[in-house]
């Protein structure tokens, strides 16, 4: 198994209960329900709810977890109770049941509130951390290649770096003492 994932946490489906698996990610969220802990764990890709109940193995050291901790934890994937399901999520029909916990990094309390409704900016309504956030910033970073790309297959000589003036410039600076450096500059 790979040291921090065989799974990413908006991959597993009904079809993966059963099996061992290994998340790393972010706590978005973590809850204490009467002594059972539930932690949103997320990633890039998506969330995924983890529970450790005090039978659990890791169950003292997942009552420490803070909310934007870094974890890695490995645990058995089993289907959500009865009237548990979340149809929001696309991993809502199962949760893991948390084996081991290793705290990859600890984060200092927020000064803001990075998930929920808390989040108002002036006159907009900004729920960072969102899936749509994320997918926004993959679309701008692949527009911005295909434009890119576009200029560069109208205009060839668009981007002609000098090389032969950037190493004279370079050795020009670095053979010199920095007395002469500002001295030729």
């Amino acid at each position: 198994m790979h040291r921090y994932r065989s799974h990413t946490c908006g991959a597993l489906r009904a079809s993966d209960i059963g099996n061992d698996v290994r998340l790393s990610g972010w706590c978005h969220r973590v809850r204490d329900h009467g002594g059972v802990l539930f932690i949103d764990l997320r990633d890039h890709y998506g969330i995924t709810q983890v529970v450790a109940d005090p039978d659990s193995p890791a169950f003292k050291v997942a009552e420490t977890l803070r909310s934007e901790w870094v974890v890695r934890i490995d645990g058995k994937v089993r289907r959500r109770p009865e009237g548990t399901v979340n149809a929001d999520l696309p991993t809502g029909d199962v949760e893991i049941y948390i084996r081991e916990i290793e705290v990859l990094g600890r984060a200092a309390e927020l000064p803001m509130p990075v998930f929920g409704d808390q989040c108002l900016l002036r006159l907009q309504l900004c729920k960072l951390g969102t899936q749509c956030l994320d997918d926004l910033a993959l679309a701008g970073g692949a527009l911005a290649m295909l434009l890119r790309q576009f200029l560069l297959s109208c205009h060839p000589l668009l981007q002609h770096p000098d090389r032969q003036l950037f190493a004279f410039d370079a050795v020009r600076r670095c053979d010199s003492s920095p007395g002469q450096a500002r001295a030729n500059d």
